[in-house]
């Protein structure tokens, strides 16, 4: 608007004779709003704000691996000569999902590995495992499908009140560039 505002005052005060075509203007106007730049760039972080709300429900897995070694010195002879050493290992993994009634369903797995010098130790080294199913529901607060999905809800909602206003402020835009193109024109 400001180029077409200085080219009608330059034809009017006779300095330069310039052809510009209707989408010329409108390029030029279109590339140089910096309102319209900021609706595009409010437009599209809005977008980013709703794929992350929906990120929320992707399952998350988890890894654990923990090994750590003791030494100490023996109090008694039965337990070992010298000294007590130990050494264990323990391999975790759990894998998590959000449920759109608003819990959750948890699958973790667990391994170890326990190894020592003690002599009275019948299983050396001796390893164990377990696998465990949970499922936390809520009764009442935060039960149901519209409350665990409204942070989505209404990520959905601004993202489409922003392309709305995007689409308006180039309509607007467009409109008045070509107001003015005609009234210069006339």
């Amino acid at each position: 608007l400001l180029i077409l505002i200085m080219l009608s005052e330059m034809l009017s005060h006779g300095a330069v004779e310039k052809t510009v075509s209707l989408l010329e203007c409108l390029a030029i106007a279109l590339k140089n709003n910096i309102a319209l730049g900021i609706k595009v760039v409010q437009r599209e972080r809005q977008e980013g704000l709703f794929r992350q709300a929906k990120e929320r429900f992707l399952p998350a897995l988890t890894f654990e691996l923990s090994k750590s070694k003791t030494n100490s010195p023996s109090f008694s002879w039965i337990e070992a000569e010298g000294a007590v050493s130990t050494e264990s290992q323990t391999l975790s993994s759990q894998i998590v999902q959000a449920l759109w009634l608003g819990g959750t369903l948890t699958l973790g797995i667990n391994t170890s590995q326990y190894e020592s010098n003690e002599r009275f130790q019948t299983i050396n080294p001796r390893y164990g495992g377990t696998v465990s199913f949970r499922l936390v529901q809520p009764l009442l607060r935060g039960m149901g499908n519209r409350i665990s999905r409204k942070d989505i809800l209404i990520a959905r909602n601004t993202r489409t009140i922003s392309a709305n206003e995007l689409k308006s402020a180039l309509l607007d835009t467009v409109y008045r560039v070509e107001e003015l193109y005609w009234s210069l024109v006339f």
